[in-house]
């Protein structure tokens, strides 16, 4: 088991808008499209910002167009960057699920400790083995290992992101379901995964609809200035999830 770090940082530069040290060319201005907050920059000819502004004036009310001298942009850009240090808890969960949890736990303290402020464990971080024991390693939300999991939030101040765990579903199935707790120590999303893998194909069958009941909801989460959408999986396979 292993955890890995990365540093995201939430201004969308392009062309060297900010980091270019030559003085603006005269041809060029630098245009940004304010979206709340944050700007998302990018450098444009002359001759492109006619039909640029005359599209944006169509929504004027969610969008202002913003023209600037690249210099003076750059110092408001540094102003709004944000970051965002994430931790992957890389797991390795079995069948023993008071073992899958003590290396959890062990994940989280150490990635704190890397300085760490968004945590992400990987699908069935509580059980990882055959479905004769889903049964037992399945819990509530409001079951032991979330109240556990909200409390380490809550004491470090940081967003832990369960990638999965197996809560009770409908007619003896289970759902494989993803949950995000804030730093407050308060649950923000769950996601029950939609897309379930089942295949007939010569020599292998694999049905997890056969225990896994499918969720039916698509599910973001607030992060800050960020914004989280929760897939599991299989979910990779459908754009149309994250278009949306």
């Amino acid at each position: 088991m292993s955890i890995s770090t990365l540093t995201i940082d939430d201004t969308n530069l392009q062309n060297g808008a900010v980091n270019d040290p030559e003085p603006p060319n005269p041809d060029s201005l630098c245009l940004s499209l304010s979206l709340g907050r944050k700007p998302v920059v990018a450098r444009y000819r002359c001759e492109q910002l006619l039909s640029i502004n005359t599209s944006l004036r169509k929504n004027e009310r969610s969008s202002s167009l913003l023209l600037r001298d690249c210099h003076s942009l750059r110092r408001r850009l540094v102003q709004c960057a944000v970051t965002l240090r994430v931790a992957v808890l890389q797991m390795s969960s079995g069948r023993d699920v008071h073992a899958n949890r003590e290396q959890f736990d062990d994940l989280v303290e150490r990635a704190v400790g890397d300085g760490a402020r968004y945590l992400q464990s990987p699908e069935y971080t509580t059980y990882y083995g055959p479905s004769s024991g889903f049964a037992d390693a399945a819990e509530d939300l409001d079951g032991p290992f979330l109240r556990h999991v909200a409390e380490l939030a809550q004491a470090h101040r940081i967003t832990i992101h369960v990638g999965s765990l197996l809560t009770p579903g409908g007619g003896g199935r289970f759902r494989n379901t993803s949950v995000v707790i804030s730093p407050a120590g308060e649950r923000v999303a769950v996601y029950h995964k939609v897309h379930l893998f089942d295949v007939a194909a010569p020599g292998i069958e694999f049905n997890e609809s056969a225990r896994i009941e499918p969720g039916t909801t698509r599910v973001s989460a607030p992060l800050g200035e960020f914004h989280v959408g929760l897939a599991i999986c299989f979910d990779v396979r459908f754009p149309e999830l994250f278009r949306s």
